[in-house]
């Protein structure tokens, strides 16, 4: 396909391959076909790295697979990793750390305690079924765990507990449907408009759109019943009552 539109390219393809997929049942061509080929220091990784070199990469992959969302759906993704660090020497081990620690929301699991992160926010230990949240005494002195003024108890608590409790706290939940309405904003408004505003949030009710100035906020709110409605569409029926607008330079900032 080099040098060739890669839409029109790869349909062309598909149409070439149609034939051989039907008689083998599966997918021929896409990108899920490719070979992906990892080097440290010009090397193959596969061949020459060792176990920590080729398991940074693997991290490195990662990270920018989700810096790639991010850029994409102009929304940090929920990043999860398991068992990050085991493979790295203390020095990699803080540097990425560092790493994750401005990145939205990360998960990490580790089974090790000295491979809790020192930039850590909040901390649970879940052993046998059943999850508590860690003390101060167990956490490292990061700045964000500092800062917190919602220490949660230690009683241990099932984990389904846990889960509908964080789906029940407002801080999260509100971030729930913004951030589909984020991801879904050109199919709401369409690709003109959307180019133009963003969805900030959304409080009792009330969607805040941004539009990057007054003109295009005046065709937001034209709009406002056409938008209120699609958006209940998207993130369901009695979410948006209201629609309201304010005009700022980046209107996606924040998102």
């Amino acid at each position: 396909m080099t040098g060739e539109p890669l839409e029109e390219a790869f349909e062309a393809r598909l149409a070439e391959r149609r034939s051989d997929e039907l008689i083998r049942r599966t997918t021929l061509v896409g990108p899920h076909r490719d070979d992906l080929t990892l080097a440290v220091r010009d090397l193959g990784a596969r061949s020459f790295a060792s176990h920590g070199e080729a398991w940074a990469a693997a991290l490195c992959l990662r990270l920018g697979l989700a810096s790639a969302v991010a850029e994409e759906v102009r929304e940090r993704p929920v990043l999860l990793l398991d068992d990050p660090f085991s493979a790295l020497d203390p020095r990699r081990q803080r540097l990425v750390g560092e790493r994750l620690a401005d990145r939205g929301q990360v998960l990490v699991s580790v089974a090790d305690d000295a491979h809790v992160p020192e930039t850590l926010d909040a901390g649970l230990d879940v052993s046998a079924g059943t999850v508590a949240a860690r003390g101060r005494d167990r956490m490292p002195h990061s700045k964000g765990f500092a800062h917190r003024k919602d220490e949660r108890t230690l009683k241990a608590t099932r984990i389904g507990d846990v889960v509908d409790g964080l789906l029940r706290e407002r801080t999260f939940a509100r971030g729930m449907p913004i951030g589909q309405l984020a991801s879904d904003w050109a199919s709401v408004v369409g690709p003109r408009l959307a180019a133009e505003s963003a969805p900030v949030s959304l409080e009792r009710g009330v969607l805040l759109v941004a539009a990057t100035t007054g003109p295009w906020g005046a065709q937001v709110r034209f709009l406002a019943e056409q938008i209120r409605e699609r958006a209940e569409t998207t993130i369901g029926p009695g979410s948006v009552v209201k629609v309201q607008v304010v005009v700022r330079d980046d209107p996606r900032k924040g998102l």
